[in-house]
């Protein structure tokens, strides 16, 4: 039998087991409770499988006017599909194995998933290589079936295919992942191949499907009813390809690909924000091995499970200089082809990281237990004494970020950048500063619910820089000593740089030189008057007052406190005759705060022997308490 000959057998076969068209409604119209999936009669032969693969790995075949080769590429990826489907339900805890006896009848086995995904690698590589030279004006319609079939081959032999990935280190992982990525800036949301990195990067580096558990299972696996999140790749596997993605670059690439193409910056962070979220959290093993068994086995096979395989290195990368750099660039649209859009995006990247590598952003339900022992005395239950359960703090002790340093070296880093981030937050822009034409386009005012108009909104873009701003003086490291100096040091370093830049009063237009970052503190108080109805600026006003306190930091207490006149404020707005402002709430809070700081710290203290020689406040005190 010539290759020819067999070749025209195989697609014949194909065309009878996936029917496309008028066939298929007629297959589907017509009921027959008795067919089973069919096989190709000569799946054993590696000529025929080469074959086979060819036709779905082969973009050189496709053009524009025959059609000929999209349509066998999309019944090879169907067959595929199914025929490891059926595999999956036939072969139950033994798929995955290195028994290739057990899959004569099918077409792939784990020496065969490894190759025909080195091929589809292969393929996306030429691909992008084709769309680089212009010689594509528009997407191949068959690389979604490129994608559907690398995800049904990573559910089916996720070892294979995350081994194919990166074979050849970090060159390898370019030339697989990599052009994955830059394929994506050539076509369409629908056809990128971004979601299956979005699973591979996850899947190599934890051995686990980044699989949304329900509500439901989650709380099973805390209160002792297994991991939800099975481990399918074995430690040495996972580290090869850590090894890879590390030295490629990991992480900086999905940066490249926001700061890059505008189109696809929203796509692109939210696949960076979960990926980190994945790595940096393990949250069943550890709930696991905090009840002192695994869902997989005993605490002895999970901790081997959970041993660090490098991540902590790739995840180090986040906090390079080299990627805060890029990502202020972009923000404070230094590289002139900054859009709007693209700007809003990695704004809100950027906060994601840092507020991952806090802790305090997080997708999946926190890690929180503890290991009471109930003891049955005369029919009742007891527990032993809170003070022996061991406890877990959420964001914290699961989070590797926090227990490798990345967070105080991240803090450090975008601390370096306080005046890039000052200047991008704008925060005199309602009167009228330089940046303000920059920031809001022209005809941005939004009408409000209340029948108002607010012609300079605050913009989406200003309160996530605001936030960050937020977290950086108030950030608790967990780096340094138990005590407050060692847990606020980095804190206090962010206030220490915001103060080196001088202040000018928010309503002294006159003395704002064109070009000068000043001091934020003034203009950050008169927006929270200017924006009474922002409830989610006046959230993170009362985290910025609730963080002086705690670091007690004088310098900027007595600009805030004195010089900026906040005390003198709040008290004249609580007191108004009229109606109330709606910064009423927050401002009592603030103030509260300042009261009971005051005195817990040192009658020699500034803020204590202010709120002492201050009139309006020693009038207002009783309404405070009330």
């Amino acid at each position: 039998m010539t290759t020819s000959s067999k070749e025209q057998m195989i697609f014949e076969e194909l065309d009878e087991i996936v029917p496309i068209g008028d066939k298929a409604l007629e297959q589907q119209n017509a009921y027959n409770p008795t067919i089973q999936h069919a096989k190709l009669s000569m799946v054993r032969d590696d000529a025929a499988f080469e074959i086979v693969t060819n036709a779905l790995t082969s973009p050189s075949q496709i053009n524009d006017e025959d059609d000929t080769a999209i349509k066998r590429s999309y019944r090879v990826m169907k067959y595929i599909c199914d025929d490891l489907e059926e595999a999956k339900e036939m072969l139950k805890s033994k798929l995955g194995k290195d028994d290739d006896d057990l899959y004569l009848q099918y077409l792939l086995n784990p020496s065969r998933a490894g190759l025909l995904a080195k091929k589809i690698f292969a393929s996306y590589r030429h691909l992008n290589k084709i769309y680089n030279e212009n010689l594509f004006e528009v997407p191949r319609p068959h690389i979604p079936h490129l994608n559907k079939a690398l995800e049904a081959m990573l559910a089916a032999f996720p070892t294979q295919v995350v081994g194919a990935s990166c074979v050849g280190g970090g060159k390898g992982v370019e030339q697989s992942l990599g052009q994955m990525l830059q394929l994506h800036k050539h076509v369409k949301s629908e056809l990128s191949p971004l979601p299956t990195v979005a699973q591979i990067i996850p899947l190599g580096c934890t051995g686990r499907k980044k699989e949304t558990a329900s509500l439901q299972e989650q709380h099973a696996a805390m209160m002792g009813g297994g991991a939800v999140d099975k481990v399918l790749i074995n430690h040495s596997h996972r580290r090869k390809f850590v090894h890879g993605l590390t030295q490629w670059g990991g992480f900086q690439h999905l940066v490249d690909l926001i700061l890059d193409d505008v189109t696809c910056a929203d796509d692109v962070s939210e696949v960076l924000l979960s990926t980190v979220e994945f790595i940096a959290f393990p949250q069943q093993s550890l709930l696991s091995l905090m009840n002192g068994t695994g869902g997989n086995g005993d605490a002895k096979s999970v901790k081997d499970e959970e041993s660090s395989v490098g991540e902590e290195g790739l995840l180090a990368k986040l906090a390079s200089e080299e990627m805060i750099k890029s990502l202020f660039e972009c923000i404070t649209a230094q590289n002139g082809n900054a859009a709007q859009s693209d700007i809003d995006a990695v704004s809100s990247a950027l906060l994601g990281l840092f507020e991952l590598a806090t802790g305090k952003s997080r997708q999946q339900m926190p890690a929180t237990s503890t290991d009471a022992v109930a003891e049955e005395d005369n029919g009742s239950v007891e527990c032993k004494a809170a003070e022996e359960s061991k406890t877990v703090s959420p964001g914290i002790d699961d989070n590797k970020m926090v227990k490798a340093g990345v967070t105080d070296k991240m803090h450090a880093a975008i601390n370096a950048r306080m005046e890039s981030l000052v200047w991008a937050m704008d925060i005199y822009m309602n009167l009228g500063k330089e940046g303000e034409e920059e920031s809001d386009p022209a005809g941005a005012a939004v009408r409000h619910p209340g029948r108002y108009t607010i012609q300079k909104p605050f913009t989406s873009n200003r309160l996530h820089l605001f936030t960050l701003f937020t977290d950086l003086v108030s950030y608790e490291s967990h780096c340094g000593l138990k005590n407050d100096e060692g847990k606020y040091h980095c804190a206090i370093k962010a206030l220490d740089t915001v103060m080196d830049l001088p202040v000018i009063s928010a309503k002294d237009e006159d003395d704002n030189e064109k070009g000068t970052i000043y001091n934020p503190w003034p203009g950050i108080c008169d927006l929270l008057f200017d924006y009474p109805e922002n409830n989610m600026y006046q959230f993170q006003f009362y985290r910025l007052i609730h963080a002086l306190c705690a670091t007690n930091h004088e310098k900027t207490l007595k600009l805030v406190v004195q010089k900026c006149k906040f005390l003198s404020r709040a008290i004249k707005t609580c007191s108004a005759k009229v109606a109330p402002s709606s910064t009423r709430g927050v401002l009592l809070r603030c103030l509260n705060a300042l009261r009971l700081h005051s005195q817990s710290i040192s009658s020699h203290s500034f803020l204590r022997h202010y709120l002492e020689s201050h009139d309006g406040w020693k009038d207002f005190q009783d309404e405070l308490r009330r």
